[in-house]
């Protein structure tokens, strides 16, 4: 009897300690679910539907710089784009797409946080370039996967190092 014990006090052992690190190492990767590719695509999509028909000029109301389609700077350039927030879909990753006014299309994991949070409170940038810096944008072809994979953390700390 006292076998038994052991081998159901074995295997409940390695259940707890194997079923977290089993999971762990076959769970999905959180940048490349079919979710966020789905995302990615509509924002791909409503961005360039946005784009065609743009009036930089007359996007934003009088004294605003940024919504939540598109950001001005002060120097003149924008961007266009569109983001989602894990808080929004936890099955979507945090992920950022624009074309801005240079043409490129660029993609961030910067986690800008519901409705774009992390701009309030804050002064209109100068320049698309000084956006780019701070929240960790790369370009992109505007239709890959590449705008899938981090750039945030990573990106910062390798600059900062």
């Amino acid at each position: 009897m006292k076998s038994w014990v052991r081998i159901v006090g074995v295997l409940a052992l390695l259940l707890a300690v194997g079923g977290p690190v089993v999971w762990v190492v076959t769970r999905p990767d959180e940048y490349h679910t079919p979710e966020r590719r789905a995302a990615k695509r509509q924002m791909i999509q409503d961005i360039g539907e946005q784009v065609v028909d743009l009036d930089p000029e007359n996007q934003l109301k009088r004294y605003e710089w940024w919504d939540d389609e598109f950001i001005q700077f002060y120097d003149g350039s924008w961007i266009a784009y569109r983001a989602q927030c894990h808080k929004v879909d936890p099955k979507v990753y945090d992920l950022f797409i624009g074309r801005a006014s240079d043409g490129n299309w660029y993609y961030s994991t910067y986690h800008f946080c519901v409705g774009m949070l992390a701009l309030q409170g804050h002064d209109q940038m100068d320049t698309l370039e000084d956006f780019i810096s701070e929240y960790a944008l790369e370009t992109f072809d505007g239709a890959s996967d590449q705008a899938l994979l981090p750039t945030w953390p990573e990106r910062a700390w390798t600059q900062q190092n």
